[in-house]
């Protein structure tokens, strides 16, 4: 899934695309979270429909700061965070990386 560039400034309002790419997840999430937490759309048209970027800032300061991360990932080098994920999956036995869905 390819996301948009990130602008310099993120528009007032915003397609389901430009929306996941600022609240940085998919589609799919986008609109399940949305959903969930009440976010109505701007109904433009028939099929045309916005989110304004200040109810998705007041959605992200009504959920908070996310949960902390887990112990031995709360370095903020992602190099450190990817060695520590291997060394539990060791330990667990699941030293092999599954195969990626991506073609």
């Amino acid at each position: 899934m390819s996301q948009p560039p990130v602008p310099h400034r993120w528009p007032a309002v915003m397609d389901a695309r430009t929306a996941a790419a600022y609240l940085q997840m998919s589609r799919r999430s986008l609109a399940r979270l949305l959903a969930r937490e009440g976010v109505r759309p701007l109904a433009l048209g028939l099929r045309l429909r916005r989110w304004r970027r200040a109810d998705l800032d007041d959605l992200l300061r009504r959920l908070g700061p996310g949960p902390a991360p887990p112990d031995g990932l709360t370095g903020g080098d992602p190099l450190s965070a990817l060695e520590a994920v291997a060394r539990r999956a060791a330990r667990q036995g699941q030293a092999r990386p599954r195969a990626s869905r991506r073609a």
